[in-house]
Parts: C-alpha cells; structure tokens; sequence
C-alpha cells in the first residue's frame, strides 16, 4: 500500500485573499510561483516570509554558529547563545555540524567526536542557546549551521 502526502496549496492571489493562519510546521505552497512559506500556527499568511533555501529574496531562515570550547584542558559541554531576530516562541530548530572546526581532543585513538546539539531558551525576536556535548574534553572551535522552521 502506497501512501501520499499532499502540502496545502493554491495559486498566490487565493492565499493573499483567504489570508490563513498555518497551523505550526504547515508548509504552503503558491502552484504558480513555486515559492513556499511555512506556519507557526500564530502568523497570517500575508505576514509570513517565503522560505528560501540558496537564495533569492525572501527571509534568510538559516544560519551558522560558531561553538568554542576554549583551550585546554577544555570542556565536554559547552552553551552558545544565537542571536537571530527570525526565532519565534514556535520556532523548530534543527543543529547539524558545519565545515570549518580547530576541536581537538585529547583521545588519540578516537578520529571521530560524537556530538549532540539542543536548542532552549528561546526568546522571540532576539536569541535561542545551543548546547553542544560530548563524551570527550574538547579545546578549540566548530561551527554548527542551524535552521529556523
């Protein structure tokens, strides 16, 4: 048995028109224009901003942060506060590792670090904290990219 997913759609003068709230998480879609906005369950359609993914107007829902560990002997966990005027009291927001690290740990037979990263203290507007362990000390720095649904 196959199943089907269908994402909430119309042209973009219905949606302008109807003006609804998209319950949190909801994605809408213009069939005409091909742009995307998603719900937080509080906002108008007219006030979202349309998603963007590599470019192009539109708010940026997406960002990088810079995680330091200091220098030795380091830490295991670590709380780095984002400021990001886009988080919402709704907001979701998925970490994952970035491209650019000077982490070093003190474990010379271990070449990969495993690292798990939550996000709390949400304030709308202004900032959310990411929290970022380990099961080994770490010294130096990463950067995590994050992204605002």
């Amino acid at each position: 048995m196959s199943n089907i997913i269908q994402i909430r759609r119309d042209t973009a003068a219905n949606w302008t028109s109807v003006n609804p709230v998209l319950a949190n998480g909801e994605m809408g879609l213009e069939t005409d224009t091909v742009r995307i906005k998603w719900g937080n369950g509080v906002t108008a359609w007219n006030s979202l901003a349309y998603f963007t993914g590599s470019g192009g107007g539109g708010l940026n829902m997406k960002g990088t942060a810079t995680i330091n560990y200091g220098s030795t002997p380091g830490t295991n966990q670590i709380v780095t506060t984002v400021s990001d005027a886009n988080v919402t009291a709704l907001s979701k927001i998925m970490v994952f590792m970035g491209s650019e690290s000077t982490a070093t740990h003190n474990v010379s037979e271990h070449q990969i670090v495993p690292m798990k990263h939550t996000v709390g203290n949400i304030v709308a507007g202004v900032s959310f904290d990411i929290t970022s362990s380990s099961d080994w000390r770490l010294d130096g720095t990463f950067t995590v990219n994050y992204l605002i649904i």
